[in-house]
This record gives structure tokens, C-alpha cells and sequence, in this order.
């Protein structure tokens, strides 16, 4: 009997899941899934999200394919909230709906039965960079995957205290 393989949209669901329940941005929501891609050697021979690119005037490494699974999928999986972000800012806050929590439960109890070991590196990665400022997090991907700097102009105020992602 062949295995399903697991959809795109349902790892970006136990993403958001692991994340606490929620992401603040799509920027920081492709950032972490971008980190997870290059972080987490199983994910790339499943069926994660690999389009990753440096797209005119979208902060990279973007994937479109993430992007377009979060746009067609809220509302009904994933539900979409305005808040002020950690800058004071209106950003987007991600969750889930009750169909995308269980969806995202199903998953996790899925790799944790057959592969506890993943489960706990995804866990790693999310604790560590789920919750981090985002323009802390924007220097390390760009940092650690220069190939994306292309094209992101991250510049420092004058007190060196506030970063600005333009």
C-alpha cells in the first residue's frame, strides 16, 4: 500500500501550529518556513515547499507557492487577523481555523508516531525562530543564505536600535 503524501498547505498548517498558534506576517511566515526548508534535511524529499527565490519586490528567499497556499487557504484553514505588531505597526496575524487546527494535529501525531525525530527538530527550529523580532530574523537568513540578500535593503536608524526592512 503506497503512503499519501502530505499536502504543501498542511505543513505550512503544523508550521503555524508549533509556531504557538499563530505567525505575525507573511514575511515572518515565509522566513521561518524558508528556515525549516533549509534547516530540516527530511523536508526536502517530502513534499515541503522548495520555490524559493529572490521574486522584484518581495522580501527574500519568498516562495510563491507559500504565498498562494496562504491566500487561497484563508478563510478556511488559516484565519487572518490585524494586530499591531511588535514595531507598533498593523500586521497580519495568522492562525488557524478548527478544520486547519485539526488538520495541523493530524500531522504532528502523524510524524511523532512514525518519526518522533523530526517532530522534535521541527519543534527546534520553530521555538528557536518562530518568536524572534522579525528584522532580527531577516539578518539572519541573510546573514547565513546570502544568495537571498539580493534585492533586500536592511538599513539600521541612527540610534542602531531600530532596524528598517525596505
Amino acid at each position: 500500500m503506497e503512503e499519501k503524501q502530505v499536502e504543501k498547505i498542511d505543513w505550512l498548517l503544523a508550521t503555524i501550529k508549533l509556531s504557538g498558534g499563530y505567525i505575525e506576517g507573511a514575511i515572518k511566515l515565509q522566513k521561518l518556513t524558508f528556515l525549516l526548508h533549509e534547516m530540516v534535511p527530511e523536508l526536502k524529499r517530502a513534499n515541503f515547499y522548495n520555490d524559493w527565490a529572490h521574486i522584484e519586490n518581495h522580501p527574500s528567499p519568498y516562495s510563491a507557492t507559500l504565498n498562494n497556499d496562504l491566500n487561497e487557504n484563508t478563510g478556511s484553514l488559516i484565519t487572518k487577523l490585524m494586530v499591531n505588531g511588535e514595531a507598533g505597526n498593523p500586521v497580519e496575524r495568522f492562525g488557524l481555523s478548527q478544520e486547519g487546527e485539526r488538520r495541523a494535529s493530524m500531522l504532528i501525531d502523524a510524524i511523532d508516531e512514525s518519526n518522533p525525530k523530526i517532530l522534535r527538530h521541527l519543534e527546534s527550529v520553530v521555538n528557536q525562530y518562530a518568536r524572534m523580532p522579525l528584522m532580527d530574523l531577516a539578518f539572519y537568513v541573510y546573514y547565513n543564505y546570502p544568495q537571498y540578500e539580493y534585492g533586500a535593503h536592511l538599513r539600521k536608524s541612527n540610534s542602531n536600535r531600530q532596524r528598517i526592512l525596505v
